[in-house]
């Protein structure tokens, strides 16, 4: 009986499905099973996946109408047999070591019960463009899941399916960030971390659900971030908020809407496109209260990060001042958590 179920859900993956794939069938490990979800494809990847599975006896097939990825995922959770599930996308490529490395690790530290990896990001001509890095111990891991976002690629993730089913899988409130909110539940009971390594080359492209979705999937993030520093759950209080809802909900206009902000800029330090940022930075709150500040701060930093990427480089000093200004300590403490991520 195999340890590790590898998870994919597959809706109209043709373009990428052959590779990603190719890349789970082809790891060192070989004690796994795969399944996979095509949920309502409408392409020819349920033609791809049938074909690999009357070649490769691992791979299980739950062919279904669709009922996107939220459902599709916890469909295939029910359906995995092994206490170890690793999330694998239609559209990344698996490094060859990325299952042996991820069950070692597990298996030497059972306090985790979710592990995700450094990765690549590659194009949709699959070259390698840079290179994402995660917190990989506990305390910085928690400063960056409540102060920053998910501190996972979701598709470089290994968990223990026990756990997560014990806490229902993943929530459809919170969809565009049930990955992240799925995070933020399991760190409550158990340890979170990441490997340095590379694991997964991560695609970029414009049909990315994360690109087609990063303002909504800011607003779901910030909820599901109250949600967990709630003194109980109030996601049936939450989960049909919208925007402007949520900021007099948290009694602070401007901090709901920093908060959002600074997530969605995040997508700049991936594509940092001189007009995504120009137009988030016509989206600024008009004031910055005192816990505010972080989120400001950051928001800032993204920003500079991304002037500097496109050689405006006075706009990129302008921005870091700003962060400098707003909060210094914040600044530093991103200094450090990114210098301590490249040790």
């Amino acid at each position: 009986m195999p340890e590790i179920s590898v998870l994919m859900s597959v809706y109209n993956g043709e373009p990428y499905l052959e590779a990603a794939i190719k890349s789970i069938r082809e790891q060192s490990y070989k004690d796994f099973e795969f399944i996979i979800v095509n949920d309502g494809s409408t392409d020819h990847s349920l033609e791809i996946i049938l074909q690999h599975a009357e070649q490769d006896k691992r791979i299980r097939v739950i062919d279904q109408a669709n009922q996107g990825l939220i459902a599709a995922l916890n469909t295939g959770l029910k359906n995995c047999e092994t206490p170890l599930v690793a999330r694998m996308d239609a559209d990344d490529i698996a490094l060859p070591e990325r299952l042996y490395q991820q069950k070692d690790y597990m298996d030497k530290n059972p306090h985790i019960v979710a592990l995700g990896s450094a990765i690549l990001l590659i194009d949709e001509k699959s070259q390698t463009f840079g290179k994402s890095t995660y917190p990989s111990n506990g305390k910085a891991l928690g400063e960056y899941l409540y102060k920053i976002g998910s501190p996972f690629a979701h598709p470089a993730v290994m968990m223990r399916k026990a756990p997560v089913m014990e806490l229902g899988g993943y929530r459809k409130a919170y969809k565009h960030a049930e990955d992240y909110d799925l995070w933020l539940r399991l760190h409550k009971i158990g340890g979170l971390d990441n490997l340095k390594t590379p694991l997964l080359k991560y695609r970029q492209h414009n049909q990315k659900i994360s690109v087609q979705n990063a303002h909504h999937q800011a607003l779901v993030s910030v909820i599901a971030r109250y949600a967990a520093q709630a003194p109980k759950d109030p996601t049936k209080d939450l989960e049909s908020l919208s925007e402007e809802d949520l900021k007099r909900f948290d009694h602070d206009p401007d901090h709901t809407a920093w908060q959002i902000l600074d997530i969605t800029s995040s997508g700049l330090m991936i594509e940092p496109s001189l007009e995504n940022l120009q137009d988030l930075e016509r989206h600024y709150p008009s004031k910055i209260s005192k816990k505010s500040k972080p989120f400001a701060a950051q928001t800032h930093l993204k920003h500079a990060y991304a002037y500097a990427k496109n050689r405006k480089y006075i706009d990129a000093l302008r921005h870091g001042i700003k962060a400098c200004v707003i909060a210094p300590d914040r600044v530093i403490n991103i200094m450090c958590l990114k210098l301590s991520q490249k040790l």
